[in-house]
């Protein structure tokens, strides 16, 4: 249990309920979430994995109401928390926002709420609760809880990574060590033992509601070529009534399905990273306030979106893994209506994955590059982000996880808003070490990707597999509504029958080796610096890392 000096709540379930009944208009919890409202309230740091639509947020906007203090919520998008906090006002709760859309003024009105301790739940970006301004604020007052919802964006084993949820624990003790509420809807065993041990707080209480929603009905189409699976994708909107999302890989897909699907005069709105702000708001609101509508995006849109009538998810490319899968599926059917989810499958979409897989590794020199600006120009930053502006050759992304792994590892601490060293010198040996600890994660992702594979090609039935990946016993024979149990490909006996692998090593040894001299189109020659698997990193005549997968790397 935190530490903490604010008093807890004492009330009854009775109280509970009547507070449930009056504020929010519910007569019944649904499973998981008073275990977790009481644990709260007892100041019981927890990590509640509940699936979509399930109610994580009611177990913190109930809890807040409850107790004397304050609730800060950490979210990772900025639509996920304006959506949340417009419900909230709804209901007549006391909220205060702080994320990069805010002008000047209106985060001025905001902090000075906060000071005056006038808002009961504080929604703020990960970014955000890491500047000087906003931390000095909240430290100052009583915070009940800390919510950091999606929490499995702190995990480096999960399927949605990010680094900035890494700076989360080191504020912690700023904030006065108040009691954390993690929320998030997918977490194998290993990922929730990974949340608990990133925020500092190994003894977390785990509550697991089951991941089975019988509403959602699973299946594959296989596809060999993409005009293949634009048919079957215009086939399947036309047999489904209601609003639908249609997840792909990458930006070019997102936007050629919404070209075609455009040209074929279906509703259709479109959302990825690359619009800007104004444009994803747009969309995401026209989406959530029209019926029978479809949204085309990539994996930046979903996160939180709580709109009760999507009646179909398709993946028109396969994402990274089970959990990736299995989150934004989950997405369809909050009403507890029947819903589709559709993965169509072409074998050939599994190069998009590895391709992303080699861009997140770091190498020896990577470590050393980062080191060597910490050494020549610590006291110059206050911020990862100011640091990641000035390593020129690094992606920010790296720069982040490397001061992650440095500073877990004791050569840099953060105080005061600035860098200290702790170390005189990192050697070549501390930074490949520190590279390969790292670097398991691809062999984790690798293998994830292979598991979602073998759930494409699995006969068996679909929820059966989905369930048993993430450590559950399944109740039921077969869930008697997915493709593999209404239409059964094969005759499955349960001794024979192939379930998703377990993560361990099978990786196949390299073709090249550490220092051998190869060419890559468009960026010439260069030297092989480090190589994990398929992954191969190279180090260029201008001085900057790549990584590739081998087959596009030519030896000489």
């Amino acid at each position: 249990m935190s530490q903490r000096s604010g008093k807890r709540s004492n009330l009854t379930k009775t109280g509970l309920k009547r507070l449930l009944r009056n504020r929010f208009g519910l007569n019944e919890f649904r499973p998981g979430q008073e275990e977790v409202i009481q644990n709260v309230l007892r100041g019981i740091d927890t990590l509640a994995v509940m699936p979509t639509g399930a109610g994580k947020s009611l177990c913190y906007q109930l809890s807040s109401l409850a107790l004397p203090g304050m609730t800060v919520v950490i979210s990772p998008l900025i639509a996920l928390m304006d959506d949340q906090a417009k419900k909230l006002e709804s209901h007549g709760v006391d909220i205060a926002v702080l994320n990069s859309t805010k002008n000047r003024l209106d985060e001025m009105q905001a902090l000075n709420e906060i000071a005056e301790e006038k808002n009961e739940i504080i929604f703020l970006t990960p970014e955000r609760l890491q500047t000087p301004e906003v931390l000095k604020h909240l430290s100052n007052i009583l915070i009940d809880i800390l919510v950091i919802d999606e929490a499995h964006c702190i995990s480096q084993w999960g399927h949605d990574f990010r680094p900035a949820f890494l700076e989360i624990p080191y504020v912690l003790k700023s904030l006065g060590n108040p009691p954390i509420l993690a929320l998030t809807a997918t977490a194998t065993e290993e990922v929730a033992q990974d949340i608990c041990t990133q925020l500092g707080r190994p003894q977390m209480k785990v509550i697991n509601a089951s991941v089975y929603r019988p509403n959602l009905h699973f299946s594959v189409k296989q596809v060999s070529k993409e005009s293949e699976k634009m048919e079957e994708l215009e086939r399947i909107l036309q047999n489904v009534k209601g609003s639908i999302i249609i997840y792909t890989a990458t930006v070019k897909a997102a936007e050629a399905v919404y070209g075609h699907l455009q040209q074929a005069n279906y509703p259709v709105q479109i959302y990825h990273g690359r619009m800007r702000s104004e444009q994803r708001r747009q969309a995401q609101e026209q989406f959530m306030t029209l019926s029978n509508n479809i949204m085309v995006a990539t994996n930046a849109f979903g996160l939180g979106i709580d709109k009760p009538d999507v009646r179909a998810v398709i993946h028109y490319q396969m994402p990274s893994s089970v959990e990736a899968y299995y989150q934004e599926a989950g997405r369809a059917g909050r009403d507890d209506q029947i819903a589709k989810c559709i993965l169509l499958f072409n074998h050939n979409d599994r190069r998009i994955q590895n391709f992303f897989l080699a861009g997140q590794y770091i190498t020896p020199s990577d470590i050393q590059q980062l080191w060597q600006t910490l050494v020549e120009s610590a006291t110059s930053f206050k911020t990862v982000s100011e640091l990641a502006k000035y390593v020129k050759k690094l992606p920010s992304i790296k720069v982040r996880v490397v001061f992650k792994a440095l500073r877990d590892e004791g050569f840099v601490k953060v105080e005061r808003g600035k860098y200290v060293l702790l170390q005189k010198k990192l050697s070549d040996d501390d930074a490949v070490g520190l590279a390969e600890n790292y670097n398991k994660r691809y062999e984790n992702d690798r293998i994830k990707l292979e598991q979602l594979i073998s759930y494409a090609f699995n006969a068996r039935c679909r929820w059966l597999n989905i369930v048993e990946y993430f450590g559950e016993t399944f109740n039921l024979t077969n869930c008697g509504t997915c493709d593999n149990c209404m239409n059964p490909p094969i005759a499955v006996k349960e001794s024979d029958a192939v379930t998703i692998p377990k993560l361990q090593s099978s990786l196949k040894k390299s073709k090249f080796e550490l220092g051998q001299k190869v060419k890559v189109r468009k960026y010439g020659e260069g030297s092989i610096t480090a190589i994990a698997g398929e992954i191969v990193t190279i180090t260029f005549l201008d001085g900057v890392n790549r990584s590739f997968l081998s087959s596009s790397i030519k030896s000489y």
